[in-house]
């Protein structure tokens, strides 16, 4: 878990390649959804950080998702023998090539946002977040995040970042297929997919309209 802080993606990743040699994978497919969990949270920390007054447009969808894989991990890991899995080494957080590569990232990807919402509207920004938020949902996320108070709601940076989580989650899964056995990855694809239902569910139903009925 740990490890999903710092390098979300590489975490999915290693968990796959070792389910190629494990014969007991639904733990790594539970640690897996764990990850995905940790993913979420860390986003929405980031967006109370940077603009809580965003945070209201992304929450309660952003909550149901992390619960969701939440307690698909939890189930595959209970359901898991107590085979003890190899450690995994997550990347540092400071090292200077990737800081400097996210740096390029965010600038690159703040301009093309801000060029494409003043030529398109601010609708267009849900669509360029969900393109960046497949390589680096922080990039996405905190590109969305500084359009805020230029022209730009906070109900429509919320979905820009909903549409980075998404589109994130669907490479993390992508690599997971490419990387891990069937046995690892449809799990890991069920979870992912009762995450995102969920969260589209409560996106459709707002709370506030539920509490009212």
């Amino acid at each position: 878990l740990g490890g999903a802080v710092v390098a979300r993606t590489a975490v999915t990743v290693a968990m796959a390649r070792t389910a190629q040699t494990s014969a007991n994978t639904r733990p790594l497919a539970g640690a897996a959804c764990l990850a995905a969990m940790v993913s979420i949270l860390r986003v929405t920390g980031v967006v109370l950080i940077v603009k809580p007054g965003v945070l209201f447009a992304m929450l309660p969808e952003a909550l149901a998702a992390a619960i969701c894989f939440a307690a698909f991990g939890l189930l595959f890991l209970l359901r898991g023998n107590k085979e003890t899995a190899p450690a995994h080494t997550s990347q540092n957080p400071f090292d200077l090539t990737a800081l400097l590569l996210f740096a390029l990232l965010f600038a690159v990807v703040s301009t093309a946002s801000a060029a494409v919402v003043g030529q398109f509207g601010s609708g267009s920004l849900v669509v360029t977040s969900a393109l960046s938020g497949t390589f680096d949902v922080d990039v996405a996320v905190l590109s969305a995040l500084r359009l805020l108070g230029q022209g730009v709601t906070a109900a429509t940076i919320g979905q820009a970042v909903l549409a980075a989580l998404a589109a994130n989650a669907v490479g993390r899964l992508s690599l997971a297929i490419a990387a891990g056995p069937v046995s690892f990855w449809v799990p890991y694809l069920g979870a992912t997919l009762a995450a995102a239902a969920v969260g589209f569910a409560v996106y459709l139903a707002p709370l506030d309209g539920l509490l009212g009925s």
